[in-house]
Formats: structure tokens, sequence, C-alpha cells
């Protein structure tokens, strides 16, 4: 799975915000395997979309209405 793809999932709440990442789950449905998924969701958590939880793994960050405002507007300029 790519960044750019897994990006497009949570600006659209298609991944709801707050919900837990499964890598191997991603993986399965983007037919990848378990590295590109992982450098996907720590390039993400960068950028504030994704939360890495110490050995919980990773989750969709909590985001208000403004804040996706600002993502979509972000990526429409």
């Amino acid at each position: 799975m790519s960044t750019t793809l897994l990006r497009q999932d949570i600006i659209s709440v298609t991944i709801a915000p707050g919900e837990k990442l499964h890598i191997r789950s991603l993986a399965t449905a983007s037919m990848s395997v378990l590295s590109p998924v992982r450098e996907a969701l720590s390039r993400l958590s960068k950028g504030s979309l994704v939360v890495q939880n110490d050995h919980r793994g990773f989750s969709v960050a909590p985001i208000s209405a403004d804040d996706l405002l600002d993502i979509t507007r972000a990526d429409a300029g």
C-alpha cells in the first residue's frame, strides 16, 4: 500500500479517525507485503495523520472538522 493511497483513505474518511490500523489487514487489502505498509504508516505518523502507539501499532489520528477542512484544502491547492 502506498503512502498516497493510505493518506487518501484517511482524508476521505474511508478509514475513520481513531481506527486502529492493522498492518497485515492493510497489506492483504492492497495485495502488498508488510514492509511498504509499515513505511507508509511511519511517513503518515510524521505528518500527523497517523498516531504510532508504543507496542500497540498504529491508528488514525483523531481529527476535528476544521482540521479535515484544512487538509482537504491543502490537497486541492
